[in-house]
């Protein structure tokens, strides 16, 4: 789509880091983290945990980028874990039983909330299409490229 509409794909070269880290963040731990997590859970109780991660960058937003935590977004953090914990309220005991699917699907929400933190802090200077389509491509060709070899 960027090719397309005539826009650069192209990152500029202090922007790597970044972008790299909002791929690692948004991409890898999003990936690794959920799919260890749905193994340790039931599927419906493991999306309930993965998609709190609105909830998670709201409350990162206001450290990391000095948002304001207003009355209204204070109510709506609260209610939104309040109607998270009476969903997840029957499985209270598996969490002490087995908490590795938990913590992974938390960790899962909490590495898409840091991701979507450090790509708010960076002016990137670039389309945001080519943004998002550059997160994915990155930990694919960490895939797709064998390791080098060292010489002895």
């Amino acid at each position: 789509a960027t090719r397309l509409s005539g826009q650069s794909l192209a990152v500029p070269g202090d922007k790597w880091p970044a972008l790299v880290a909002v791929s690692l963040f948004n991409i890898t731990g999003w990936h690794v983290c959920s799919a260890f997590g749905v193994s340790f859970m039931a599927s419906g109780r493991a999306s309930l945990l993965a998609f709190t991660m609105p909830l998670w960058a709201s409350i990162l937003a206001v450290f990391v980028l000095g948002e304001a935590l207003t009355a209204r977004r204070a109510v709506a953090l609260g209610l939104g874990m309040a109607g998270i914990g009476v969903l997840l309220s029957d499985q209270f005991g598996g969490l002490a039983a087995a908490p590795v699917g938990y913590a992974f699907m938390l960790g899962a929400a909490l590495t898409w909330a840091v991701g979507t933190m450090i790509q708010k802090r960076v002016a990137w200077n670039m389309p945001t299409v080519a943004v998002a389509g550059w997160k994915p491509a990155l930990p694919a060709e960490q895939q797709r490229s064998p390791p080098k070899r060292q010489q002895p």
